[in-house]
């Protein structure tokens, strides 16, 4: 068929179409079914799609532009993610446990509640992402950019912080449980998760203080 005849709607159909296909056949290759293909996505434009609830798991999704993408619930297990743009898409409750995410930029996105534990996010620029109560336990944040990030309720036991910028960021959560990992190499905690536990433990022992006093 010649193209010059397809208008920009049949060609938005065509394009939902063959994605679609490729989906199809990742799940039958995710379920060892036959005519099953691994989604081999890298540098694509996927850019405001929608994509509730598939399974992506161990896509190659390399580069690809998810910019204002919906995953909401989406299972990306294993996904390979390097360097892909993922700005404003919506991860929430997503499963990304063990996705590789480097270098990936991710300002503004939507993770709450996500699932992201043992992802590498090593160097991923997550400005003003949502991480509220997001499953971050022994993820790699090395040197990611987490500057106005919301990590209330997050849970980041033996997250990996080296050179992380935390700067501006919500930091009220369960996710300072660092001891194995979360500093330097030997594992020691970093003179800033440090001096946050300082500030907390001097704020619960002043207020214990006033407290006892009235009671008295």
């Amino acid at each position: 068929m010649d193209k010059s005849y397809i208008g920009q709607n049949d060609c938005a159909v065509c394009e939902r179409a063959g994605i679609a296909a490729i989906l199809d056949r990742h799940r039958k290759w995710l379920n060892h079914e036959e005519g099953g293909e691994r989604a081999y996505l890298s540098c694509e434009d996927l850019s405001d799609h929608s994509f509730p609830r598939a399974n992506l798991s161990f896509a190659d999704l390399r580069c690809a532009d998810l910019s204002g993408t919906c995953l909401r619930d989406a299972l990306l297990y294993r996904a390979d993610l390097r360097g892909a743009d993922l700005t404003d898409a919506d991860l929430s409750k997503a499963l990304l446990s063990e996705a590789k995410i480097m270098y990936s930029s991710l300002p503004s996105a939507d993770l709450s509640r996500a699932y992201l534990q043992r992802a590498d996010l090593t160097g991923a620029d997550l400005t003003g992402a949502n991480l509220r109560r997001a499953l971050l336990d022994e993820t790699d944040l090395s040197g990611a950019v987490l500057t106005f990030t919301d990590l209330r309720g997050a849970y980041l036991e033996k997250a990996k912080i080296k050179n992380a910028d935390f700067t501006d960021a919500r930091l009220d959560c369960y996710g300072w449980l660092l001891t194995h990992g979360g500093g330097d190499d030997n594992g020691a905690m970093s003179a800033d998760v440090a001096l946050w536990f300082l500030i907390v433990f001097l704020a619960v022992f002043s207020f214990s203080v006033v407290l006892i006093t009235e009671v008295l």
